[in-house]
């Protein structure tokens, strides 16, 4: 089912259409990583080494532990992101980057 595209397509029940194209866009199920996209397949789980007084994502982007009470300093495999807000821009960034195939800019 695609999603709705038009602002008068925005309707109650199709904001309840839309809700469930995203959770099946993220639940493309994974033969690897069962509950998770298929899109982790393309971009696995990585050592991340985290420098002292910083934390990390699941794509290893850094910034100051303050900002986060997830994991802070060391070397870990990150678990896979819950599904929330962020897991969708997640698979957002993973489909752009599969998209561009040779060359990918973001800014």
């Amino acid at each position: 089912m695609p999603p709705p595209t038009d602002a008068k397509d925005f309707t109650a029940d199709s904001r309840s259409n839309l809700t469930e194209w995203l959770v099946a866009r993220s639940i493309r199920e994974s033969s690897i990583h069962p509950g998770h996209s298929a899109h982790f397949e393309t971009f696995p789980r990585r050592r991340t080494e985290v420098p002292e007084g910083y934390t990390a994502n699941y794509l290893g982007n850094l910034w100051p532990a303050r900002f986060s009470q997830g994991i802070r300093s060391g070397t870990y495999t990150p678990d896979f992101p819950p599904i929330t807000e962020e897991y969708f821009e997640m698979l957002d960034i993973f489909e752009a980057a599969i998209d561009a195939r040779k060359t990918f800019s973001m800014m």
